[in-house]
């Protein structure tokens, strides 16, 4: 390459990488789950497992988690520190697509190429994320480039390019480590190799060495991992996910949802693009009208030059690696169709130099200055477009910033500006152990926070019908209460009045800087909190043996009890409330229970606890129950107390009388109960559940059809649509 090309590939790579940085933390408008799922693995790798393949997030290539833990060990865990790995191997992307489309159609296509890839939308969303998908992408360019210099090596020479077979081979075998989609990549020369033998025979004359060396190569690399698959086979879940309907569509004969899997992916350039918004403004092409016209303009001249090796070998890049979406849900996805996006940008761009060369040729200056024009404003509105899309556009809609957990960024912030060392309450909807989303986000835009930060969910929602609020110790405390978009955000009826009760001063409707409400509330008043404990102190609670309800004697083996109740001395239990003393069966019907932190020093502090309330037949089964909390003692401090709404919903043919209602307290993990401890000298109870008062379960009544029956001179005939049950008080 002469030096004017280098400089041309040097700012390729600055225009990448700068657009891949600038705004980092504000585009996207926060962290997903399915990056704090990487951040994990890169902390079990930390604590030394190194696994072939993750069995994480229903299954995981390695290779990228191995340089995500290396770029968060150098950057720390924050923002920068969870995306960079995207982002350099984003901007090798460019470098290596460059260099695989100039050994094929020369540097003016792979200049075109590689601008339109660099400040592509389809590639800024992949290389801003924490995710795996974009390390294919510089693995498939040089995997092409060396394939392609092997096939161009002078038979004279005493190689004949089997090292730059062998070279693709290796970067071939390495790819299948990165993302399931880049399984259809041996395809692509396989297929190509095929049509080689058949139409261009003499290109493969001295070459059969280095090619046995590009497909065996891989093969052995990929060996082990397969192997391991196949010893494993419950680990490879995400196929099955992504595709198993439309398999199990085919197995019973139905061809139709693969045909319109088929023709949804092919809309994706132009008519209809990835529905997700996660990945995509719902719905965009890969191409704006203009770009692509020449894109379709390009593949029909490739189609018509299809005995051009080079044109051949790129039209069965984008066929074949687009094949994923077709087979996956959804179709068009920008995700399973990555192993095509450098190939989807060669054909513009072959036709934006077909287009300059040709205006460049004719006699007419005003045509040449046209022509060039003309290329160049398609280019620019390609760029733009993708910009503000990118940039201003899709962070806006409040699907993003729900997924994205914008609110929660905009907290991490506003807790970053305080001043003083008040400690800071915020309610999120992913705060348990399992599912510590909304934590791992704030943590990622403030991981120097000087204030304590407290978590609790005080909404309810179906995903999460349990809701919570902690109150620390200490004179006062600063609550966040962010509007989470798409989920509820107002505390729940029984958890309210404890915190506006309390509450001195308060700043509602707070907007941040990036669009997120903020209702913040200064706690000052602890009276409303002692009230409600002092009220729920004297509820009935009972120790009793588990087993089938006899009455009088079981009456008679119970054994009073009182709060505050000790709970293998992590917990100690304060009380509770129903929120009706009876329910009809098929309602929900929740209470609420309160409790203070013991101890959050002891071992096992790490892993989550879990309280239940079940309700029982007579013969000790669960007829109702809720299990949830799912918290870390670590993460509280002794003195801590916090309420808890458990919502059980009744089964509709639960009879009518009596139920017993039995709570405790258990490790999810040991799936042990904790103990019980009485009295000062902590004598353990015989029993680890306690019983509480009796819940009331009334029948409901349900509406009977009717033949025939006379309603104002009308006829009120039998059908066959069934009645809804309806719940009438039966006291009424």
């Amino acid at each position: 390459m002469h030096r004017r090309e280098w400089l041309l590939v040097g700012g390729l790579v600055v225009v990448a990488l700068g657009l891949r940085l600038v705004w980092l933390g504000r585009v996207p408008p926060g962290v997903r789950f399915d990056e704090l799922v990487n951040v994990k693995m890169a902390d079990h790798i930390y604590a030394g497992e190194w696994p072939i393949y993750f069995q994480e997030a229903w299954g995981h290539e390695p290779l990228y988690h191995y340089f995500h833990a290396a770029g968060m060990s150098l950057l720390g865990k924050t923002v920068l520190g969870a995306r960079i790995t995207s982002i350099l191997f984003g901007t090798l992307g460019v470098l290596t697509t460059y260099l695989a489309v100039r050994v094929l159609f020369g540097h003016s296509v792979a200049a075109a190429t590689g601008l339109f890839l660099a400040t592509s939308f389809w590639s800024l969303m992949y290389s801003r994320v924490g995710l795996r998908h974009i390390s294919l992408t510089p693995w498939i360019g040089l995997t092409v480039y060396c394939f392609w210099r092997g096939l161009g090596a002078p038979l004279s020479t005493r190689w004949r390019g089997h090292p730059w077979f062998a070279l693709g081979g290796v970067c071939l075998g390495v790819m299948l480590y990165t993302y399931f989609a880049s399984r259809v990549v041996p395809v692509i020369f396989a297929f190509f190799t095929l049509y080689l033998l058949v139409f261009h025979r003499p290109m493969l004359r001295g070459r059969w060495p280095g090619l046995l060396l590009f497909f065996v190569l891989p093969a052995l690399i990929v060996t082990p991992m397969v192997l391991y698959l196949r010893q494993h086979p419950e680990l490879e879940r995400r196929m099955g996910q992504v595709g198993g309907e439309l398999f199990a569509a085919l197995r019973a004969g139905n061809a139709l949802p693969l045909l319109r899997a088929v023709t949804d992916t092919l809309k994706m350039f132009s008519v209809q693009g990835d529905p997700e918004w996660l990945y995509n403004i719902s719905g965009r092409p890969v191409f704006d009208p203009l770009t692509a016209l020449l894109f379709y303009g390009g593949v029909a001249f490739s189609f018509w030059h299809w005995r051009d090796p080079r044109r051949a070998f790129i039209l069965l890049w984008l066929s074949i690696g687009i094949a994923p979406a077709m087979l996956s849900w959804p179709p068009g996805s920008l995700g399973h169709t990555i192993a095509a996006q450098p190939a989807a940008y060669v054909f513009p761009a072959l036709a934006l130099i077909a287009i300059w060369q040709w205006a460049a040729g004719q006699a007419h200056r005003w045509i040449q200055w046209g022509g060039r024009l003309a290329a160049i404003s398609v280019t620019l509105v390609f760029v733009l477009q993708s910009g503000y899309d990118y940039f201003l556009q899709w962070p806006r809609y409040p699907e993003v910033r729900h997924e994205y957990q914008a609110p929660i960024t905009a907290a991490a912030r506003y807790v970053k500006d305080l001043e003083g060392s008040t400690p800071v309450c915020i309610s999120a909807p992913y705060v348990d152990y399992w599912n510590p989303w909304s934590v791992m986000n704030f943590d990622l835009y403030s991981p120097d926070v000087a204030v304590r930060v407290c978590w609790f969910n005080a909404s309810a929602s179906a995903l999460y019908p349990g809701a919570s609020m902690l109150f620390p110790g200490g004179a006062e405390v600063l609550y966040i209460l962010p509007d989470h978009i798409l989920l509820p955000s107002v505390p729940e009826a029984e958890l309210g009045p404890l915190l506006l009760d309390g509450t001195r001063s308060a700043d509602l409707g707070y907007v941040a800087p990036n669009g997120a409400i903020l209702d913040t509330h200064l706690w000052q008043d602890r009276r409303p909190l002692q009230e409600r404990l002092a009220s729920v102190a004297s509820a009935e609670l009972w120790a009793s043996p588990e087993g089938p309800y006899a009455a009088g004697d079981s009456e008679q083996q119970r054994q009073r009890l009182s709060v505050p109740l000790d709970f293998g001395r992590h917990l100690s239990f304060l009380g509770y409330a129903y929120e009706r003393a009876e329910a009809a069966a098929g309602e929900p019907w929740r209470m609420t229970t309160y409790w203070r932190v013991l101890d959050t020093s002891s071992s096992g502090s790490h892993e989550p606890l879990a309280i239940f309330v079940h309700v029982l037949d007579d013969s000790n089964a669960v007829t109702a129950g809720w299990d949830g909390l799912y918290l870390p003692p670590g993460r509280w401090r002794a003195g801590d107390i916090f309420a808890h709404v458990h919502v059980l919903t009744l089964p509709s043919e639960l009879p009518a009388g009596p139920r017993r209602v039995e709570l405790g307290v258990y490790s999810p993990v040991s799936q042990e109960r904790l103990q019980i401890l009485l009295g000062e000298q902590g004598q353990t109870a015989p029993h680890n559940r306690v019983l509480l008062r009796p819940l009331d379960i009334r029948q409901a009544a349900r509406v009977m059809r009717t033949s025939e029956r006379p309603v104002c001179n009308t006829t009120v005939t039998e059908t066959s649509t069934e009645l809804s049950l309806l719940l009438v008080d039966l006291e009424e």
